[in-house]
């Protein structure tokens, strides 16, 4: 290691005989003998080490904050107390061992690896079992026949229309996944050569060797190019297969049978803000700064594993719908919880290392990284919200539809933002029909329409009620294959089909209008968070969910400032709040006077 070191900083001859320094040496060899004579790594005072964690902390809090510290810290260090309990216990160890420090942060990281590997043995057992699943709606079968697509996936781009490829129905199918950390690549085998997979401790030695091997940033890394607007990286990526071995690199990418993500440190977030902290690092990786240069996006599936032990799964619309992979993860989840058999533990020697996938990357390519980087960091705004005021039991008590109520709310949070009616659409799934993906229906009606307008009018009975017979209707009707949207853009692409003049209901301004949506609302209805953002400027996406007391809200937008449509997140969150205290106390009215 001191050799590598002076390779890098000086050159033998560089440097000029001096007066007050000898010439400098390249040493090539190692004087064991001076390094067993250094001294261990000591523990501190825990006084020593409570006072100058003070002194870190007051340009850093409030004075309120600093006092509440200081009172803490007093208890901690009491005679007898816990503090002096675990000093003890952390200089027993410093003297059992050379550097207590490196101990400890490599337990850590063996600990996050075990996880690691636990979660992609969940995901290789969905690979294998996949296929014996099923789901249903009101008992009705769905079509499961994304989950084909979801492993082995990737989008290719192309200067004008992607491509999607899919390498697990290959004759000879990947046995390998990649592996990122630090902004580099590897391609790591999950299956030996008679295809029986890794086990849990080979797979962890694995992963070392991965993490021991890309210890610093990449500073020219390839897979922020991928979250660059399509038609630049379809551009840069031509550029890219130029160069063999960056073909080579990136066909292990795509061919693998997923990403494993190996994210760092993430940026310091108050403890109110923890789960929107989480979400973003799923949704895409916080910026160029932290872990966005540690996702290859157009990967069918990646799983991300943070350092503090935050993971998740980030799944690709292309080839999958957003529930596809909540089903996958409450699989992986089930699999996790299993009381697995012991088994004998294979020698790990003769693994072969990871493949570490090279980037030749030319003075051009460079600069598009750069530019990736700062399009990637431009105003996405995504906040979370518990709302504890009531929740299903209250709404159902006053006879009102929980979800008709949230999407109202939201409707009547737009029009108090933005003074104007916000279109907003649903999801609604197909999949009740061979190949169903997702379709969407148009939740604002003439009756929540008026609703918005005259929120204090008697009018509430009629427009409550009809609202929510028109959302079950329209949700019936979407699950049906009725909805107006996809018929309608079915017709208009047959007219293309058949090379005939487009109809003119198609080039209407009011087509247009009709499918301009300004919120995407979702709810979701099991302990998976799903984290989604809009596909465009000028949208809201809410997700949702209704527990018996309580609500939770996601939110997200694209901040940018245009002074008419201007989003904010948390706005949005308090104009829903508002709106559904506002809505309740009108509900009791209505009891009240038994309307």
């Amino acid at each position: 290691m001191l050799r590598i070191c002076s390779r890098n900083l000086v050159k033998v001859g560089m440097l000029k005989p001096s007066k007050v320094m000898r010439p400098a040496a390249l040493l090539s060899y190692r004087n064991m003998g001076q390094e067993q004579g250094l001294p261990k790594m000591p523990v501190p005072p825990l006084k020593q080490t409570c006072e100058l964690y003070l002194e870190l902390l007051e340009p850093a809090v409030e004075p309120a904050e600093l006092q509440r510290t200081k009172e803490l810290l007093e208890e901690f260090q009491k005679a007898g107390g816990v503090g002096e309990r675990l000093q003890k216990g952390l200089q027993r160890k410093a003297e059992r061992t050379d550097n207590w420090v490196r101990l400890i942060k490599t337990h850590l990281l063996r600990f996050i690896l075990q996880y690691a590997a636990d979660i992609i043995l969940g995901l290789l057992d969905y690979k294998e079992k996949h296929e014996a699943l099923h789901a249903s709606i009101q008992g009705f079968p769905l079509c499961m026949s994304q989950h084909d697509g979801l492993l082995g996936s990737s989008r290719i781009p192309h200067p004008e229309v992607d491509s999607l490829l899919f390498f697990l129905k290959n004759p000879n199918p990947p046995i390998h996944m990649s592996v990122v950390h630090n902004g580099q690549f590897f391609k790591m085998d999950v299956y030996h050569s008679d295809r029986s997979k890794l086990s849990k401790d080979e797979l962890c030695v694995q992963m070392e060797r991965i993490c021991n091997s890309a210890v610093q940033p990449d500073q020219e890394p390839v897979g922020i190019l991928t979250s660059q607007r399509r038609d630049i990286w379809g551009r840069v990526y031509e550029d890219l297969v130029k160069d063999e071995t960056n073909k080579q690199s990136l066909y292990a990418i795509q061919s693998s049978i997923c990403t494993i993500c190996l994210d760092g440190p993430t940026p310091p977030v108050a403890n109110n803000s923890q789960c929107s902290k989480g979400m973003t690092q799923m949704l895409h990786g916080e910026g160029s700064n932290w872990n966005s240069s540690n996702r290859w996006f157009d990967k069918g599936a990646q799983l991300i594993v943070g350092v503090d032990g935050t993971s998740g799964l980030q799944t690709m619309h292309a080839v999958a719908d957003g529930i596809v992979g909540v089903e996958v993860l409450e699989f992986m989840v089930d699999y996790m919880k299993e009381e697995k058999p012991s088994t004998v533990v294979s020698p790990v020697k003769d693994l072969p290392h990871p493949q570490k996938l090279k980037f030749n990357i030319t003075p051009e390519i460079k600069k598009e990284i750069e530019e990736a980087k700062k399009h990637l960091d431009i105003g996405f705004d995504l906040k979370n919200k518990v709302f504890e005021h009531f929740g299903k039991n209250l709404l159902k008590s006053l006879k009102t539809s929980p979800d008709g109520f949230v999407q109202m709310a939201a409707q009547l949070a737009y029009f108090r933002m933005h003074k104007q009616i916000g279109l907003a659409l649903e999801p609604v799934t197909l999949r009740l029909y061979k190949q169903g993906r997702l379709g969407i229906i148009n939740v604002t009606s003439n009756a929540s329409t008026t609703f918005v307008k005259e929120t204090e009018n008697v009018f509430l009975k009629y427009s409550v009620l009809v609202l929510r017979t028109n959302r079950v209707v329209s949700i019936f009707q979407g699950l049906r294959g009725q909805a107006v949207e996809g018929h309608l853009l079915g017709l208009q692409m047959q007219a293309a089909n058949e090379k005939i003049s487009t109809p003119q209901i198609f080039t209407d301004v009011a087509y247009e209008k009709a499918f301009n949506f300004q919120m995407i609302v979702t709810a979701f209805r099991n302990g998976i968070v799903p984290c989604s953002s809009p596909e465009e400027l000028g949208l809201y996406d809410i997700n949702y969910a209704i527990k018996n007391d309580h609500m939770e809200f996601l939110v997200s937008c694209f901040e940018y400032a245009e002074t008419d449509r201007e989003k904010n997140s948390a706005e949005m969150i308090k104009a829903v709040e508002d709106a559904m205290l506002d809505m309740r106390t009108l509900l009791e009215e209505r009891a009240k006077l038994g309307i």
